[in-house]
């Protein structure tokens, strides 16, 4: 198993930097599907850990999205191998276009790294340009991994890839709170702080409140600062 996954890695890096790579290179099981996805999800929530703010758990929301972009992925899978009339090549796509986008992670670490997440955030124009170069690298790896998977000309493997990223990128077109994907408030924006402390402050009240016992008429309530 674990040297499948080894000729599996080696495969999937030839494919994403554009090296001559074949689909009799790659071991194709359910096994080697979850077992690089398992690595791809271990090696990124590692990283949000290291570039987390206080070193702690990543955030609840990123979690979440992470979740239905696997989701959201598998069905992409789906419904490109069903557009090019090969729904049974699911478990094949899945393999090769893991054990591909799984290279671009050591690309960009060093990068976020050294910038850090304020350099590098979904919002500011390197962190922007960057997502950017992520997607059509995608792009490339997709088409070339269909067309490897099932022959189809360069039209079908191009719509397949669209439908691939169009699929992978609903979580994060979905979520309108941006400063959810930073790893920590003390690294959000100054006005971003300023703006989530502003609407923040009705329920803070409310919680402060709540701990208030009902007043007693004509009896002075002892204050407890526990």
């Amino acid at each position: 198993m674990l040297q499948d996954l080894g000729r599996n890695l080696i495969s999937g890096a030839r494919l994403c930097f554009l090296l001559s790579v074949d689909r009799r290179d790659f071991r194709v099981s359910v096994d080697q599907a979850f077992l690089l996805l398992f690595l791809g999800i271990s090696t990124v929530v590692t990283l949000d850990m290291v570039l987390a703010a206080d070193g702690g758990l990543i955030p609840l929301e990123r979690v979440g999205i992470y979740a239905l972009a696997i989701i959201t992925g598998l069905l992409g899978c789906f419904a490109a191998m069903r557009l090019i009339g090969t729904p049974n090549d699911l478990t094949p796509v899945v393999v090769m276009l893991l054990a591909g986008l799984f290279w671009i992670i050591p690309v960009f670490a060093p990068l976020l790294l050294v910038a850090g997440p304020e350099k590098l955030g979904p919002t500011t124009p390197a962190g922007i340009a960057a997502g950017c170069i992520v997607v059509l690298w995608f792009l490339v790896i997709a088409m070339r991994s269909v067309q490897r998977l099932t022959g189809s000309g360069l039209m079908k493997a191009t719509v397949a890839a669209c439908v691939l990223v169009i699929f992978t990128a609903l979580p994060r077109l979905l979520v309108s709170d941006t400063t959810s994907w930073l790893p920590a408030p003390a690294r959000l924006p100054s006005a971003a702080m300023q703006e989530n402390l502003y609407y923040g402050q009705f329920g803070m009240m409310d919680r402060a409140i709540s701990w208030l016992d009902t007043h007693r008429k004509g009896t002075t309530d002892p204050v407890s600062y526990t």
